[in-house]
């Protein structure tokens, strides 16, 4: 069994147990990830906003305090005659909507000229204060024409810059106005408080002045039907001649009620012997339903005789049980048993014919009595008929009379309240002129514009990751491909370094993390077989530049300390070995050894200051999948692994060419490299796929050219993961 596959996963162990903490991290990741071009987007739109903001015009907002008091000091009472509300919401809520009409605002326009003054109406300036339609020649410029603006304009900015808010649970309105100009703001906010309690007093003065000259026709109609309705009351007394009818009827009405309450009674009765009568009825084919009945129950002669007839049949029973039915002794039982429930049927019928009559008395009574109640009532209708036409004409004249003695009341309060009209509102703070503009808050607006471009720049991150199909760690090699990972290692720097290469980084400096990285990897391959050791080993990758050639370079030295290797450049479409370690195009190789042209010793060279020997790739054939799939290709690695401990071949990648899956089954073991951040899973997932099937031994992967110092991208041991035990260079 693979050694390295069985071994325990210690970091997935946490990450199940720490899955919301991992979350988190993974968040962070992404953010640090991108943190330049997330900072640059910021920076970028707070520098375009800035000339925006900063060249805002900034306004100014005055504010009156208005006291609303609908309670006034008046002489008489005479709300009614303004037809005013009391203290309420209704009253409150209809003084703002004044206080915002257009009527009053057009008021306070033609009192101060507002359209007449520049200043009251806000000209857009330039961004910056600079107009680019000045750089056009003058034939392309638009000639502006300077149009005055009218009342309806300035009625209709100054509505929409005013504010009318009430404090809540008082009767206190803030009028608010805003203006570039702060003298403005102040003085339209104090002009309108000032003109709403001068209308209010000019229409209480008007309503009262109409309301006295309405009064004063009114009262003459009323007098005149006043004496009308007293002279025809008077002209019906005589006529009828009535005196007093009031004792005539209270006679007849005390006979009626009499009459009414023996009716009710007698109507009960009566339904409540129907309702017996018709309980019988519908129960005298059931026994248990007709026995259950209150008033079979309350029958005590009944219930007697109930009681012979259970008796008799108990003693029936009772004897059957010891004679036959010609006894004598059962002969006088079932006579007597007879005897018992005549008795029974027969008061049973008697109380029957007694709920009956009961019934039928019930409804005579009832009959009777409604005869008496309707000649009685005719006898009190003749009386009512003369009483209802006496209280018309009385309530026509009390009521003429108290309209009459109403409006002749309120024309003397109107008269005299005519010139002691007071506000119903007073200014509390009269507004003063602001020393600070109160919009825009540029630096809030400077805030939120950053805030706004953060997030989105954020939000841009994680959708970019999100749509990042590329292998980025260890999970995912686990997760998507299903290999075990053998080792990280993290991006080489070479730029600057000319004599430097990344084939011979474990060379240059084998105390780095990379070479400790390439020490980890080497320990992998050898645990992966202890019993049976890899002799001939394959490096091969997805796609070009993930990096194989340097994986299998490095590894090559670092088994070189322990044993001895050769390495073998099988990637004959695109060599690299022997350019890289100096060996000269023309050199000879896999190729000239493989068709029998050259013997080993020609084509495999010693690095100097190394224990590594090199075998380039040779000439380049012109089919170089028949090279690697003929049996010289395979004789050739067997002579050559009874000289070595260990082959590393480079070959070509996985997905482009067929080489790999063709050099898979002369090895031993196949590690698969794949470039962090840069190789989509779906391409790996179908280069290991391609491998399996041809059932090569792939004992991990490699992932390869990690970011420095992005370790929490890549798993718990990512590329800097020794550097804190002296494995770097600095140390």
């Amino acid at each position: 069994m693979n050694a390295f596959k069985d071994m325990p996963v210690q970091p997935q162990i946490l990450a199940d147990e720490l899955e919301d903490e991992i979350d988190l991290k993974q968040y962070w990741s992404i953010i640090n990830k991108h943190k330049w071009g997330i900072i640059s987007f910021v920076v970028a739109v707070v520098l375009l906003a800035l000339p925006v903001i900063f060249s805002l015009t900034p306004v100014y907002q005055s504010k009156t305090t208005l006291l609303i008091d609908p309670q006034e000091d008046n002489v008489v009472d005479i709300e009614r005659v303004y037809g005013m509300v009391g203290k309420n919401y209704e009253y409150f809520d209809t003084q703002i909507e004044v206080l915002k009409s257009r009527s009053l605002a057009e008021k306070v326009v033609q009192k101060l000229n507002l359209h007449e003054q520049e200043n009251f109406f806000l000209k857009k300036k330039p961004l910056l204060g600079f107009d680019w339609r000045n750089l056009l020649p003058e034939g392309w410029q638009k000639q502006k024409t300077e149009t005055k603006p009218t009342a309806d304009v300035a009625v209709g900015t100054l509505m929409g810059n005013l504010t009318v808010s009430p404090v809540k649970y008082t009767q206190v309105v803030n009028i608010q106005y805003a203006s570039h100009d702060p003298n403005i703001a102040a003085l339209v906010s104090n002009t309108l408080a000032e003109t709403y309690i001068e209308s209010d007093l000019d229409a209480r003065l008007a309503m009262t002045e109409k309301a006295a000259s309405w009064l004063t026709e009114r009262l003459k109609t009323l007098r005149q039907n006043l004496e009308k309705s007293e002279q025809a009351l008077q002209a019906y007394k005589e006529q009828e001649k009535l005196v007093d009818v009031s004792g005539v009827k209270s006679l007849s009405a005390n006979r009626l009620n009499v009459l009414n309450q023996k009716l009710v009674e007698a109507r009960r009765e009566r339904a409540e012997a129907q309702s017996t009568y018709e309980r019988v009825t519908q129960a005298r084919n059931s026994s248990n339903r007709l026995y259950s009945l209150p008033v079979i129950l309350n029958n005590t002669l009944l219930q007697g005789y109930k009681r012979d007839v259970v008796n008799a049949e108990r003693t029936v029973s009772d004897l059957q049980k010891r004679y036959g039915p010609k006894h004598p002794k059962m002969i006088k039982a079932n006579s007597d048993l007879q005897a018992a429930t005549d008795n029974l049927n027969q008061q049973l019928q008697d109380v029957m014919n007694g709920v009956r009559k009961q019934y039928e008395t019930a409804s005579s009574t009832v009959r009777d009595l409604e005869n008496e109640v309707a000649a009685a009532k005719q006898e009190v209708q003749g009386v009512d008929k003369k009483q209802y036409e006496l209280d018309v004409l009385q309530r026509e004249v009390e009521a003429n009379r108290s309209l009459y003695d109403l409006f002749l009341n309120r024309f003397k309060e109107t008269s005299e309240a005519g010139g002691i009209e007071s506000a119903n509102a007073r200014v509390l703070d009269a507004a003063r002129v602001p020393g600070a503009p109160y919009k825009p808050d540029k630096r809030f607006m400077l805030s939120v514009t950053a805030l706004l471009a953060l997030l989105f720049a954020i939000g841009v991150a994680f959708l970019y990751e999100r749509l990042d199909d590329t292998i980025k760690g260890s999970a995912d090699v686990e997760n998507k491909l299903g290999l075990p990972v053998l080792g990280l290692l993290q991006r080489l720097k070479t730029r600057g370094k000319r004599d430097r290469s990344p084939l011979r980084a474990f060379i240059d400096d084998d105390q780095s993390a990379f070479a400790e990285s390439i020490r980890t990897i080497r320990t992998g391959v050898l645990l992966s077989s202890l019993d049976n050791p890899h002799k001939i080993i394959v490096v091969t990758s997805s796609m070009p530049g993930e990096g194989k050639s340097t994986v299998a370079m490095n590894l090559a030295h670092a088994l070189s300390h322990m044993s001895k290797v050769l390495v073998i450049d099988a990637d004959m479409r695109r060599p690299s070995i022997a350019m890289t370690c100096d060996l000269g195009a023309d050199a000879k190789g896999l190729s000239q050894f493989t068709a029998g042209t050259a013997e080993v010793s020609e084509t495999i060279n010693r690095l100097p200051d190394t224990n590594l020997d090199v075998m380039p790739a040779g000439l380049v054939p012109p089919n170089p999948l028949e090279l690697l799939s003929s049996n010289k290709f395979k004789t050739a690695l067997e002579a050559l692994s009874e000289e070595y401990d260990h082959i590393v071949i480079d070959t070509a990648p996985t997905v482009a060419v067929s080489d790999a899956l063709v050099i898979s089954s002369y090895v031993n073991a196949l590690i698969y490299v794949v470039q962090a951040d840069s190789t989509p899973y779906q391409v790996a997932q179908a280069g290991v796929k391609r491998l399996k099937q041809v059932g090569a031994p792939i004992i991990g992967v490699v992932l390869n050219k990690m970011q420095p110092g992005k370790k929490s991208r890549y798993g718990y041991y990512g590329a800097d993961y020794y550097s804190g035990y002296g494995y770097d260079s600095k140390s």
